[in-house]
């Protein structure tokens, strides 16, 4: 099933690439790992490190996700859920 869902997926990469469109990777492969969203790796349509390289060899750039922009993604919804809680509780003992 993975390499039926690769195939079509790259096909259609190639496709729009060919029609003329900019076609640029993203990949939230460091965001995920940081989130505790790791599990999503045995997902039938998770990215691997090769396909993802096949793709972006059909693609004008990448916009993957850094570590770095990754880090600062998790620590700002870090603190916007815990300034939600810490509302939350102002509001219900008031």
């Amino acid at each position: 099933m993975r390499q039926e869902y690769q195939n079509a997926y790259l096909n259609a990469v190639r496709a729009m690439a060919e029609s003329g469109m900019t076609v640029q990777l993203l990949s939230g492969r460091e965001l995920r790992a940081r989130s505790g969203e790791a599990e999503a790796q045995t997902s039938e349509r998770y990215m691997t490190q090769e396909f993802s390289r096949q793709v972006a060899a059909v693609c004008h750039g990448s916009l993957a996700l850094s570590d770095i922009s990754a880090e600062q993604l998790i620590k700002r919804d870090q603190g916007e859920t815990k300034t939600a809680t810490t509302t939350q509780r102002a509001k219900t003992t008031s």
